[in-house]
């Protein structure tokens, strides 16, 4: 489901900066719609028969995360009270790639068989997909990853769950979908219903009169996992996704949590949305800022969705920045682009480059948007 609503921003102040070069624009406060949250938690993780080698890995993710300081932190913050059981199943074998509406068959069909897991109104059945199957979403094979790595649904009527993790990395290629588990298990438990803890969906008309954040990839609807990631929280051996907090974010500097102990860095720009002519070009000051110490990061940036080939480069070949720094955006609209074309620009700030013998820092990347339209 999907709803248009007023998003609040927050002031950032001086006096919660780090450093000289910290201050940047009001990060957005996610609202709930309907405040519903799967609380306690039932977990059911899936496992087809024919992935039984890295099964103990799944499920040992699953059966330690409601101990986590992760899960603490998460539910700190959005009340979900613990996680009420953790069960693991081996389903039957998925030899060939399975469409949505085939995922919602094979979970309904175990559910049905196995007793003790019937839907609750809490549950949130987590279906782990064997090597060399894709999800085909919507029609579209989702290859290599290339639309997601996994996503979460409601199950049937009772705000229930069902997540999907698709394989997608050929190196620590369990990590990496324990990793995506905890990015969908945050937000299947935040936002079951599509009226949880999400940013609204962008107007069709005028976006940019809206903040960039409802544009978020474009379409807007970013839930809480959407908005960190890129950055991650290691407890041992195990790996998760950090997760948006509103509390952090109004402070002004890292806004994911579990909060690390290390400087946050990112870009800023002076307005969400720039005007720009059919064939014409703008330069976007894009400003370093950090809450610490930090060396200078890689920039690379992306231009989302859309049928329009706007372009979008930087204006130095040697693509870094530093707190306090600033470097132009060159954005380009193709000759002929219809007035009410818009795009939507991403910048990641990339892990800074470790020196040797140095310990690197944690996240991947910070994304930060902006946004360009043909009045």
């Amino acid at each position: 489901m999907r709803w248009f609503m007023t998003v609040g921003l927050v002031a950032v102040t001086s006096a919660c900066q780090d450093g000289p070069y910290s201050k940047h624009s009001p990060f957005p406060d996610v609202p709930t719609l309907d405040g519903g949250v799967l609380s306690p938690l039932h977990l059911v993780t899936i496992v087809p028969s024919n992935d039984a080698d890295d099964a103990p890995a799944f499920f040992d993710y699953s059966n330690t995360i409601g101990a986590s300081v992760w899960w603490d932190r998460l539910t700190r913050e959005y009340a979900l009270g613990g996680v009420g059981s953790s069960r693991t199943l081996m389903g039957p074998t998925i030899t060939a790639d399975i469409a949505d509406h085939e995922i919602f068959q094979y979970i309904e069909a175990l559910v049905a068989s196995t007793a003790g897991v019937a839907p609750d109104g809490k549950t949130l059945y987590l279906l782990y997909l064997p090597p060399n199957v894709a999800v085909v979403s919507d029609g579209v094979r989702n290859t290599d990853c290339q639309k997601f790595g996994g996503y979460h649904h409601e199950f049937g009527i009772r705000g229930d769950n069902l997540a999907v993790i698709q394989r997608c990395a050929k190196v620590d290629p369990v990590d990496n979908m324990t990793i995506a588990a905890s990015h969908e298990i945050a937000e299947a438990v935040t936002d079951p219903s599509d009226r949880g803890y999400r940013l609204p969906v962008v107007a069709a008309q005028a976006p940019w009169t809206e903040t960039i954040w409802n544009a978020f990839e474009r379409e807007g609807g970013a839930e809480l996992g959407d908005l960190c990631e890129g950055t991650y929280w290691q407890e041992g051996r195990r790996v998760y996704q950090r997760i948006w907090s509103n509390a952090a974010a109004r402070k002004g500097g890292d806004p994911c949590i579990p909060k690390l102990n290390e400087p946050y860095y990112g870009v800023d720009f002076e307005q969400d949305w720039y005007p720009i002519v059919a064939g014409g070009r703008v330069a976007i000051p894009v400003r370093g800022w950090a809450t610490g110490s930090v060396g200078a990061w890689p920039l690379a940036t992306s231009v989302e969705g859309g049928a329009i080939s706007f372009t979008a480069t930087f204006s130095t070949n040697t693509v870094t920045l530093t707190a306090g720094a600033e470097v132009d955006l060159q954005v380009a609209a193709p000759p002929g682009t219809k007035s009410g074309s818009y795009a939507v620009v991403r910048v990641a700030s990339r892990r800074p480059p470790v020196p040797a013998g140095a310990r690197g820092l944690t996240d991947g990347a910070h994304v930060s948007f902006v946004g360009v339209y043909v009045p």
